[in-house]
């Protein structure tokens, strides 16, 4: 930065239920800087997380990941419901990094899903004994 005019660039996020999330970087101006965010309805991601035998996994982690240079475009996370399930009804609409984990089972990262109307199934497998 140098002398008058000094700028910077921040990543912004702004999510609100049922909207896509959208992230972008400002450029930030002294002394006061407006920035200004249109979001579009958001998508319907959905799942069910299983083990290799095909049965349901309750209470399973899902999450949003980071990107390959550790910046998280989007924030979310649930748990699976009694029957393996989740939903997210504020999906951005391109591909986002998942993280999927349970107890006793190997977590799976970096899956590329997009919220195109289907039912993704992900599979886990169990974690050896110790």
């Amino acid at each position: 930065m140098t002398g008058q005019g000094k700028t910077r660039g921040v990543r912004v996020r702004a999510q609100a239920n049922r909207f896509a999330p959208l992230t972008r970087t400002v450029q930030l101006l002294e002394p006061l800087t407006k920035v200004d965010f249109t979001l579009a309805q958001g998508n319907i991601f959905r799942g069910r997380v299983l083990d290799d035998a095909d049965n349901t996994i309750a209470v399973a982690v899902v999450r949003t990941e980071a990107d390959e240079h550790g910046l998280d475009r989007y924030k979310w996370q649930t748990r699976t419901d009694a029957e393996g399930r989740f939903e997210w009804d504020s999906a951005p609409e391109e591909p986002v990094l998942f993280w999927f984990e349970a107890d006793g089972y190997n977590w799976l990262r970096d899956i590329p899903l997009m919220a195109d109307g289907s039912e993704h199934e992900i599979k886990l497998t169990r974690r050896a004994a110790e």
